[in-house]
């Protein structure tokens, strides 16, 4: 009686290879490898043990039982892809560097602000900010000068003051807030603005001069709705290597939905492209229960440098922070981030709970989060820390770990016997009941190796029905059809096709197994024996 043999099953088992690490990326310590065995000619496998062994002699491994069923003859050897953590965070020496205090967006009477901008500097700096941009609307003075360096404001104005940034311990960022369009921030560079709606034209012109941008509050475009516009903004992102971020926080949190369109513009960005979370204050009036100490961005520098803070800007090396009432606490403060061992760690103060969201969905909770399942699913995961003091909260937002596919050499070799009979590219070789294969997996990077000892068991299967080519259940003229074309070679059967129409089991499907077939469907017939 012949046998039915089924499809193939994949046995999934865990190679522990060795570290990798490059620069600003810190990678999973271990690579899922996937296995599938099978067999051929007739031999029906239904069982399969695999035996880890740290050593081809022997067996100190545990033992994996799996299922597995197929018509072809070999082992096949995938290797599912290594992933990559890109730590935004990663140049950062938490025991040296420094945090500060950053406002990106700010206005003064030279635009449509109610201070004139000496005024704002000193309110900020009396408030500790160590990092400033005035960023006046391009459209109130087309073409004329952005009131930038501080110690020539008078030269633009003959009412205004003049400051000294070093005098005040202060980094003064140039800046612009472009507003024809959808509003741009505008960053270390000198470009005016132009009465015009054309976004990419302005990010060129952004480009060209070596500056940075991000988009500002671009809830006011979606109608706060982080479905729309997700493809305009993801294609932005992609064309500008200079537009780097988007504003999450906006004063007191104007439009509390970006931080999901945010979300949903990285999914579309990543892997090319990480954007970076910001939040500023937006100021107009400084008033604390309008627009002034409700957003922030804390800066992780080395040292206090126009040249540090644009290499953070450009390089997410900060986290965004908001209050959204006048009476909210401080936002938590986050000391280090610590990536090891597949687990990454918020060491923080001053908060009430802390939230993980992987592609804009809450997956977790707690200082420390397991990355192995996450990264198989996900291209990024981010922290939230929040402190809760009635109806007013506040909140410090990490920028996202991405999971980024890398390529590296695997060196495979597989052993029948005790020979080898594949290695690099594993052509098919007939596996029979009862053989033992010895698998050797090998990572070129490392040198680290894994063997697995893989041993067939020969275990009948369900009956076939000769005859039935179809699979159908019936034996009836589309199996007489279907076994005259193949004896004609005008088709090819697969193998199980082909073992129900060999119907006299001689080897070969001919025309005296069609008229077997023939005759069995006419019911002249009751046996092809």
């Amino acid at each position: 009686m012949k046998k039915k043999i089924f499809l193939s099953l994949t046995v999934i088992l865990l190679a522990g290879f060795g570290a990798f690490t490059t620069e600003n990326v810190q990678a999973n310590s271990s690579n899922i490898i996937e296995l599938e065995v099978f067999t051929v000619g007739g031999i029906d496998v239904t069982n399969l043990q695999g035996l880890e062994v740290d050593d081809p002699v022997k067996d100190p491994g545990a033992t994996l039982e799996v299922e597995s069923f197929s018509e072809f003859a070999g082992v096949i050897i995938k290797t599912t892809p290594i992933f990559e953590i890109l730590n935004p965070y990663s140049s950062v020496n938490w025991d040296t560097f420094q945090q500060f205090k950053a406002n990106l967006h700010t206005h003064t009477d030279y635009s449509d602000g109610t201070k004139p901008p000496h005024e704002r500097i000193d309110e900020y700096h009396e408030y500790n900010y160590s990092i400033l941009s005035l960023t006046d609307h391009d459209d109130y003075n087309p073409e004329g000068p952005i009131n930038y360096p501080w110690t020539e404001l008078n030269n633009i104005n003959e009412d205004w003051e003049n400051r000294d940034p070093d005098d005040l311990g202060m980094i003064a960022v140039q800046g612009l807030e472009i507003s024809a369009g959808i509003h741009l921030g505008s960053h270390f560079n000198d470009f005016v603005g132009e009465a015009s709606s054309d976004e990419e034209y302005v990010l060129s012109q952004i480009q060209e001069r070596d500056g940075l941008a991000q988009f500002f509050h671009p809830g006011r475009y979606t109608n706060n709705n982080p479905h729309n516009m997700v493809e305009w903004y993801a294609d932005k992102y992609l064309k500008f290597d200079c537009l780097v971020g988007m504003e999450v926080y906006n004063g007191r949190d104007i439009y509390p939905r970006d931080r999901e369109l945010w979300d949903n513009v990285l999914m579309q960005t990543l892997p090319e492209k990480v954007i970076w979370a910001f939040a500023n204050d937006d100021t107009h009036v400084s008033s604390i229960y309008i627009d002034f100490l409700f957003s922030w961005n804390m800066f992780i520098l080395e040292e206090l440098s126009l040249e540090d803070v644009k290499e953070a800007y450009a390089n997410g090396i900060f986290f965004a922070c908001n209050r959204n009432t006048s009476m909210a606490p401080d936002p938590p403060v986050i000391n280090r981030i610590i990536l090891e061992n597949d687990s990454l760690t918020i060491d923080g103060s001053g908060y009430d709970s802390i939230d993980w969201i992987a592609d804009g969905n809450n997956i977790g909770i707690g200082e420390t989060i397991e990355l192995k399942d996450i990264k198989k699913n996900n291209m990024y995961v981010r922290g939230k820390l929040t402190k809760h003091d009635g109806l007013s909260r506040s909140r410090t937002l990490t920028q996202p770990f991405t999971f980024v596919e890398v390529e590296t050499d695997i060196i495979k070799k597989v052993y029948l016997n005790g020979n080898i009979i594949a290695e690099e590219s594993l052509e098919a070789k007939e596996i029979k009941a009862d053989d033992e294969l010895l698998v050797t997996i090998t990572c070129a990077d490392t040198g680290a190796s894994k063997h697995y000892k893989l041993k067939t068991i020969n275990i009948p299967g369900p009956e076939l029905l000769p005859g039935d080519v179809n699979g159908d259940g019936t034996i009836d003229v589309f199996d007489v059809t279907l076994a005259m074309r193949q004896a004609l070679e005008l088709i090819e059967l697969d193998p199980e096709q082909k073992i129900a129409a060999d119907v006299n089991n001689d080897g070969v499907i001919d025309v005296s197994d069609v008229v077997l077939i023939m005759r069995y469907a006419l019911g002249l017939i009751d046996s092809f024996l």
